[in-house]
């Protein structure tokens, strides 16, 4: 493939009103003015050239190649300055055997709302075995990727290991988490230049930390506490589950290496932490189970409540709750039903509240929590300062709560985040070929409505389509991860997972 320097709208052609097909689509959508090129390929198997022009206000910029249009990234950060809150235009010509085509336009709107310059996300290779995982930092004002560290740096004669879940405090990354899995196991906590590997499994609570949610602006993480497995299933549109057969959540003091439990009922599945912006709340899942068969008391019959919720698994509909905070004694209050689903026989889960703690954003979809392998997955919002005391106002059927429809699709949307100024949500979705997920962003504006959805921007999108991996855990932070894959690699390796008091 070649991409020419000096691309030229082309002198001849004709003009057709069949649109250009492009991949990814960046057609009619909402972008910010700090994003890095959208550079995309051309569909079609006739096609040997192509040239985009951009036309905005007071100038235009062209660029073009055989089948990817790639802009220079000096002429397209000047572009989108130029076009703060107004329009662009993008014109499209291709070329095959029988000459030049010059198809419809499409716009974009460039809003003045900045996104966050970074993301960060795992990429993981679909019914992962271990054997390449990767820990990855985007620049989103660029589109290049760095690596904060992948599975293997290490020599691991066991298969591999896992690494998962890392998360951030307030957008910021000088307080930063990750877990390690399998082999030299341990929840990896960096607070400032120290890196310190923590065993966080105390005698009261039936695992270590798993998903993890920092609070705003003290050293503690909040943690559920799961006994998950995964199930394949032979037929039906979602052929894998990962489910509960226990769970609660816990808090981690992390200046003075204790755990403190929160809740562990044997019938209620509680997951997914998340805190209130302003450090008072903190909001979960959870779902009300009732063993017929097994004891949820016994430690020793574990695979009969994994084989019990295996049988009646979509009889499990998650809630979102909340507790109240008391950050001197480090307590919570009673839970606070905020989103009923199952009452409109939904379930909803991973609950994010929008920086100025009006939004809950949340994933709907017909059961169970994982709803990354679930097709009728969607984005949802509540609206929390219109909700009444009135439990019948806190159902998702109610007028306080709506699907993002413009940001959904017809496959599964899932893990969720919103950007540091409440103006962009990243999300994970399998909308283009329903095997991998990768990462979309939608534009919410101030009166509560998503835009259409934009992937990733990539350096050679020519290239992404032969990546396979699924992007996961996206995070937006808004300054980059300084610590270096060797720096991590070298605590994982040597430290032996210090043990916390309860």
């Amino acid at each position: 493939m070649s991409c020419s320097k000096h691309p030229q709208v082309p002198k001849v052609f004709e003009t057709t009103s069949i649109e250009v097909n492009i991949l990814p689509d960046y057609k009619e959508i909402t972008i910010p003015c700090n994003i890095a090129p959208l550079n995309f390929c051309v569909e079609g198997d006739s096609i040997d050239q192509c040239v985009a022009c951009v036309i905005y206000p007071g100038g235009k910029m062209l660029a073009g190649g055989e089948r990817m249009v790639s802009f220079d990234p000096k002429e397209w950060h000047h572009m989108l300055m130029a076009s703060k809150n107004d329009s662009i235009k993008v014109q499209v010509y291709t070329h095959t055997a029988t000459g030049w085509y010059e198809h419809p336009i499409y716009g974009m709107f460039v809003s003045a709302d900045e996104i966050d310059k970074y993301i960060s996300y795992r990429l993981i290779p679909p019914y992962n075995t271990y054997e390449h995982i990767s820990l990855c930092q985007r620049d989103l004002t660029t589109a290049e990727e760095f690596e904060f560290y992948n599975n293997q740096m290490l020599d691991d004669p066991q298969g591999g290991h896992c690494v998962n879940c890392h998360a951030f405090q307030n957008f910021c990354t000088e307080k930063m988490q990750f877990h390690v899995r399998e082999e030299f196991a341990g929840t990896m906590v960096k607070v400032g230049n120290t890196i310190q590997k923590y065993d966080l499994k105390v005698p009261s609570t039936v695992s270590g930390g798993v998903y993890p949610a920092w609070h705003p602006s003290m050293n503690l993480i909040a943690y559920s506490i799961n006994k998950s497995f995964l199930e394949n299933h032979t037929y039906g549109s979602c052929k894998s589950e990962v489910q509960d057969s226990q769970s609660g959540l816990m808090l981690f003091d992390v200046e003075h290496e204790r755990v403190i439990p929160i809740c562990d009922e044997p019938n209620l599945f509680e997951t997914f932490p998340t805190w209130s912006p302003d450090g008072e709340w903190l909001y979960y899942n959870c779902a009300t189970f009732e063993f017929h068969d097994a004891d949820p008391f016994d430690p020793e019959q574990r695979i009969r409540r994994q084989m019990e919720v295996t049988s009646r698994y979509k009889e499990i509909k998650y809630n979102v709750y909340r507790r109240k905070f008391d950050s001197k004694t480090l307590s919570f209050g009673e839970p606070e039903l905020v989103l009923d689903a199952e009452a409109e026989d939904m379930s909803a889960t991973l609950p994010r509240i929008s920086v100025d703690g009006r939004y809950l954003l949340t994933c709907v979809g017909n059961y169970g929590c994982f709803h990354i392998y679930h097709p009728e997955a969607d984005l949802w919002v509540t609206n929390l300062a219109l909700l009444s005391d009135s439990i019948e106002q806190r159902t998702i059927a109610s007028e306080n709560s709506y699907s993002l429809r413009e940001a959904n699709s017809l496959w599964a949307e899932s893990y969720h985040n919103w950007s540091s100024n409440g103006r962009w949500i990243v999300f994970q979705s399998r909308r283009r070929d329903n095997n991998y997920t990768r990462l979309y962003f939608s534009y919410f504006d101030r009166n509560g409505k998503a835009h259409k959805a934009f992937e990733l921007p990539h350096l050679n999108p020519e290239l992404e389509c032969l990546r396979m991996v699924s992007y996961n855990i996206p995070e937006f932070t808004v300054e980059p991860i300084e610590k270096a894959p060797a720096d991590w690699a070298e605590v994982i390796w040597k430290q032996k997972a210090k043990k916390v008091r309860e």
